[in-house]
C-alpha cells in the first residue's frame, strides 16, 4: 500500500468568457478571481486491483464515487496505463462550500492526479498535472478554466487568455498578508447545469470580454469588485438577496464584494481587524454559516495609506 497527501488551494472565480473549441487544451475560460489557500486535502492510497471496484473516494466522511474525482483518477491511471490494475482510495477534506463556484472541482482534480502520481512513485510535473485536471474538468463539465488559476495563484488572479496550464495567460493584482477572504453560501449551483445553457454562454462570453479588458486595463482591487458585479448583474446570475448581501458586506467594512461564478455565494475581502463584522453582515444578511479564508499571496505585497 502506498499513501500520498496532497493540500491545494481552490479559487473564487468572480468574472469569466467562457472560449469553447475541438481542442481541450485552448478550451477554457478568461477571467478573474481569488485563490484561497488550502480549499482540498487529499490523501491517496493506492494498493493492488483485487477486481472489485477500483475507485473509492470519500469528501467530508461522505461516499462520493463518481464525478469529477474518479474521472481524474482515470485519466491519471490510462496515461500510465494502469486503469483496473490499481484500486485507488480517496478521502479528502474539503473546506470551502462545494458547487458554490469556490474551485473545488479543479482542485480535487489536480490533488488526486497529483498524489497517484507521487504514490506511483512517477515524475510529473505541475504544469502536466494541470493539464490533466483541465481535461478532468471539462469531461466532468465542472468548469473552464480554474485549473490555470489554480497553477499560478497570488493576489487578484486575471486569465487573460484561456486555456489548459502552459496555454493560458495569467496576470495579477497583489493584495497584501493583512487581507482576509470571507464568504458565504446559500447552497449548491450545479456549473453542470449553467453551461449547458447556451443563452448563458453567449451572456457571459459579450459581458465577459468586456469587464476582463476594463481590468487588464485599469487593474486594481476596487475595479476587480466593480466589474464583477456589473458582471453578474448584466449576465442575469445575480438576485436581489446576493445584491443585498453584496451591499451590506461593504456597509459593514469589506474592501468590496461579488458574486461567486458559477455560484449561489458571495465573497468579500477585507483587512483583518474587520473580518468578524463583515463575517456577521453577510451571515445575517443570508442567514448561513460564513467561513474565513486566507488568500494565497506570492511573494508580493501592496500597502495604501489613506489620508
Amino acid at each position: 500500500m502506498r499513501k500520498v497527501k496532497v493540500i491545494v488551494p481552490g479559487g473564487i472565480s468572480a468574472i469569466f468568457e467562457p472560449n469553447l473549441t475541438s481542442d481541450p487544451l485552448t478550451t477554457g475560460a478568461r477571467g478573474a478571481g481569488i485563490a484561497i489557500e488550502n480549499t482540498v486535502e487529499a490523501e491517496v492510497i493506492l494498493e493492488e486491483y483485487n477486481g472489485d471496484s477500483w475507485f473509492f473516494n470519500k469528501i467530508n466522511g461522505c461516499e462520493t464515487n463518481s464525478g469529477i474525482g474518479k474521472i481524474a483518477a482515470k485519466i491519471a491511471l490510462e496515461k500510465r496505463g494502469l486503469l483496473n490494475k490499481i484500486r485507488v482510495t480517496v478521502n479528502q477534506i474539503i473546506r470551502a462550500p462545494i458547487a458554490s463556484g469556490f474551485g473545488t472541482s479543479a482542485a480535487s482534480a489536480l490533488a488526486i492526479i497529483l498524489g497517484i502520481y507521487h504514490a506511483l512513485g512517477k515524475k510529473i510535473s505541475l504544469l502536466e498535472a494541470g493539464k490533466l485536471a483541465h481535461i478532468a474538468e471539462l469531461e466532468a463539465k465542472t468548469g473552464l478554466g480554474t485549473v490555470s488559476g489554480l497553477l499560478s495563484p497570488g493576489g487578484i488572479i486575471i486569465v487573460a487568455k484561456p486555456g489548459a496550464p502552459g496555454i493560458s495567460i495569467i496576470d495579477k493584482i497583489p493584495l497584501n498578508k493583512h487581507l482576509y477572504v470571507i464568504a458565504v453560501s446559500l447552497g449548491k449551483k450545479e456549473t453542470q447545469k449553467a453551461l449547458k445553457d447556451p443563452n448563458l454562454i453567449l451572456r457571459a462570453k459579450k459581458y465577459g470580454k468586456k469587464y476582463v479588458d476594463l481590468l487588464l486595463s485599469e487593474p486594481s482591487i476596487e475595479n476587480f469588485f466593480q466589474y464583477a458585479f456589473e458582471f453578474s448583474t448584466a449576465v442575469g446570475l445575480m438576485t436581489p438577496t446576493l445584491a443585498n448581501a453584496i451591499k451590506a458586506a461593504v456597509h459593514s467594512g469589506a474592501i468590496g464584494a461579488a458574486q461567486t461564478m458559477i455560484g449561489d455565494a458571495v465573497f468579500a475581502l477585507a483587512e483583518e481587524h474587520m473580518v468578524q463584522q463583515v463575517r456577521q453582515a453577510l451571515e445575517k444578511s443570508l442567514g448561513e454559516k460564513g467561513y474565513v479564508f486566507r488568500p494565497v499571496l506570492d511573494g508580493f505585497e501592496v500597502f495604501s495609506n489613506k489620508s
